[in-house]
């Protein structure tokens, strides 16, 4: 890319206005001509600089998803302690870079699809080359999760988000590409990989077919500013609305066709605070119970459907119907039920019936909505341990027995109760 192209792109007030925006209270690095980049850290305060680095060498800007006191005070010896005293929040970042833009693309709706699904509505851009960036502010978690700061919870908490939605959105992923390719010589031919290497216990690994690599967790990463040049592509990184994803086309990341910015990646004012909430929790739980194989034995373990009188008690409270903590009575009913072999049909008028038993009944456009998504989504997941207060203690769901007082999760009752 000629060095005057990136002059006269980041010469406009209004690029160089929304550069600036992105940038504040973030560490900023910028590439230079020949793929190297400037000092670190650097910063970016006032949208003539932008210009100015331009007219340095500069082909496009880098920003931290971490947030800082002062970012001019990193440094690459700073302790996991003294970078936590220093950050002030994060934001949440989902990096999808695949060969196959269309694969990309589709994981891209995919990854919107259950964040929504959590009640979080993300921003994303393009890349500016291959992929997409999808993020959440950090404006949409909760301050504290019990007694610990968030904005102290990096990358562990970014890294089991992460972990989280790669388990949850694989079989929503894997039906979406094989219900585009209809046949599995399509998807070979595409990506020239072998049949051997793309299945997994005779399904299609999605997650390794199309290197699906969601990561973004480690101290200090950077990802493309957005309306920041790429280089190789010479493409813009422009934000779009999520309703425009699936007839996005490159060409309106040409230089020459930005004609409008949107401001909404990395902004927390487009955000509802506390949104999040339930994503953080579940995806923490999540990883609590992977490092549990007797909570997923106790899956393997539970043959035929459990009827309803022998649920422990706290499934039986929520059951009973429920005023606070609706929504989370709901994503612990939908897992237990399934985790406990009940079929879809009896799932799905089970849940109808509990909503009407609700004081006020969730909307049922939301309570569909999840039905749906565990409708084309069979993995069984293990509701949230009891040590998860969110989910237990705070909606007073958790009303145990002299059994159920000696368990980690709902689903060891069958193994310990006889009947």
């Amino acid at each position: 890319m000629r060095q005057s192209i990136a002059i006269e792109f980041y010469s406009r007030d209004d690029i160089r206005a929304e550069i600036t925006r992105a940038c504040e209270g973030r560490e900023v690095a910028v590439r230079l001509q020949g793929g190297i980049f400037g000092k670190r850290p650097e910063m970016i305060s006032f949208p003539k600089e932008v210009e100015s680095f331009s007219r340095q060498g500069a082909t496009s800007f880098h920003i931290s998803q971490e947030r800082w006191h002062d970012p001019l005070k990193l440094s690459s010896d700073m302790s996991k302690p003294q970078l936590d005293k220093l950050r002030t929040g994060w934001d949440f970042v989902i990096d999808i870079d695949c060969p196959w833009f269309d694969y990309s693309t589709m994981a891209a709706e995919v990854v919107i699809e259950a964040l929504k699904f959590h009640g979080v509505i993300p921003a994303i851009k393009f890349s500016g080359n291959r992929g997409w960036h999808i993020a959440v502010p950090f404006e949409a978690f909760p301050k504290k999760l019990g007694k610990r700061d968030v904005a102290k919870l990096f990358p562990e908490a970014s890294t089991a988000m992460i972990s989280y939605l790669r388990d949850f959105i694989e079989e929503r992923l894997r039906e979406k590409i094989i219900e585009k390719e209809k046949d599995m010589k399509v998807i070979l031919e595409k990506t020239g990989k072998k049949k051997a290497d793309v299945l997994k216990e005779g399904k299609l690994d999605v997650i390794k077919l199309i290197d699906l690599d969601l990561a973004l967790g480690a101290s200090r990463h950077l990802i493309r500013a957005p309306y920041s040049l790429h280089e190789t592509a010479g493409l813009v990184s422009i934000t779009i609305r999520i309703e425009d994803l699936e007839k996005f086309d490159k060409d309106w990341a040409k230089p020459e066709n930005v004609k409008e910015i949107n401001d909404a990646f990395f902004n927390g004012r487009y955000t509802t605070a506390g949104s999040a909430t339930q994503l953080l929790v579940q995806a923490l739980d999540w990883q609590e119970i992977q490092k549990e194989p007797e909570i997923k034995r106790e899956i393997i373990q539970i043959e035929g459907k459990i009827p309803k009188e022998n649920f422990p008690p706290s499934i039986k409270k929520i059951l009973a119907g429920v005023a606070d903590g609706r929504k989370r009575g709901l994503f612990i009913l939908m897992n237990f039920l399934k985790c406990v072999n009940w079929d879809w049909r009896s799932i799905e008028d089970e849940i109808l019936d509990w909503n009407n038993r609700n004081a006020p009944p969730l909307k049922m456009g939301y309570v569909q909505s999840q039905l749906n998504w565990h409708r084309r989504n069979p993995k069984k997941v293990p509701p949230p341990n009891y040590s998860n207060e969110l989910y237990w203690k705070d909606t007073g769901f958790y009303t145990p027995d002299s059994t159920e007082q000696k368990l980690k999760n709902p689903l060891g009752y069958f193994r310990r109760r006889k009947w």
